[in-house]
């Protein structure tokens, strides 16, 4: 339904330490072994979606608010390679997947954009733009699955999707 929500974590973020609710392999040096997580439960972290309904079956999906982190380094973050982010990304168009009720962004790859600042730390005012980028099928899907079970079992509301990012 259209609202504003607060967001937490993935489920498969919670795994192992640190726990995020998103990740983005490669952020800053374009390697995609170098691990890079933001924990949008995180002290002072404050995570929020805007589900907004445009009338005609669309709708746009505004993900934004503070989170931390930086490279994951195994149970922990990098000392230099982290902080507190500032995320802003919006889906300008998603529409309700077919018989379902979740949302769904289906069109082409790179038509949605945001950013992620580093606002804190020694990385502070580096910037990285963020693209959509498509499974083949979908680039974003906000919901509970077909069956109402869950993402991965999970008893609730998730977010997952694919995305390109500098550097």
């Amino acid at each position: 339904s259209p609202g504003t929500y607060a967001l937490a974590n993935h489920p498969d973020g919670n795994a192992a330490t640190p726990y995020y609710g998103m990740r983005a392999d490669g952020l800053r040096t374009g390697n995609a072994n170098d691990t890079y997580t933001f924990d949008f439960e995180a002290p002072g972290a404050a995570m929020f979606t805007d589900i907004t309904d445009n009338g005609g079956g669309n709708y746009s999906i505004r993900i934004y608010g503070q989170a931390f982190g930086g490279r994951d380094i195994g149970g922990t973050y990098d000392a230099v390679e982290s902080g507190m982010v500032s995320i802003d990304f919006t889906y300008a168009v998603a529409t309700q997947v077919p018989g379902d009720d979740d949302f769904w962004v289906t069109g082409p790859d790179m038509t949605n954009n945001g950013t992620i600042a580093f606002i804190s730390g020694a990385l502070a005012g580096e910037a990285y733009a963020l693209t959509d980028k498509s499974n083949g099928s979908y680039s974003f899907r906000l919901g509970d699955e077909d069956n109402d079970a869950g993402h991965r079992g999970h008893d609730g509301i998730s977010g997952w999707g694919w995305m390109n990012h500098g550097p």
